[in-house]
């Protein structure tokens, strides 16, 4: 199963939007800052860590995914001590990625629901 059929299967409750760019993810964001994100950090058009920092203390309610196949040693350090960012790696079994999409639905979408009856899921990910 891909990344697609994972999100759809776990995250089947909630609106999901499929953004190719920053541009779109920002206005998308602007929308519904209540959110998960799953992006592929490294097809993405993000410049760098700093960027990617300032996005998210932009948007704080946001849970992000990080999805890519090669996270450097310092990126993983950095990005471990934020709270609303996770990361899964592409060489990971289909068993990790799903454990870890369903741990992020069962922290944020329950949640959500709880709260206000709606969520959204912004898919990131490129095949």
């Amino acid at each position: 199963m891909g990344m697609h059929g994972y999100i759809s299967a776990i995250f089947s409750g909630c609106r999901m939007i499929d953004v190719t760019d920053k541009k779109e993810l920002m206005l998308a964001l602007v929308e519904c800052n209540d959110s998960v994100v799953i992006l592929d950090y490294t097809l993405f058009d993000i410049n760098g860590i700093e960027e990617f920092l300032i996005i998210e203390k932009r948007f704080p309610r946001v849970r992000w995914i990080l999805f890519s196949n090669e996270l450097s040693e310092d990126f993983i350090r950095r990005m471990s001590i934020e709270r609303n960012i996770g990361m899964i790696l592409k060489e990971n079994s289909g068993e990790e990625i799903h454990s870890a999409l369903m741990c992020t639905a069962n922290q944020f979408i329950d949640n959500r629901f709880r709260q206000t009856g709606n969520s959204f899921c912004f898919d990131c990910y490129r095949d």
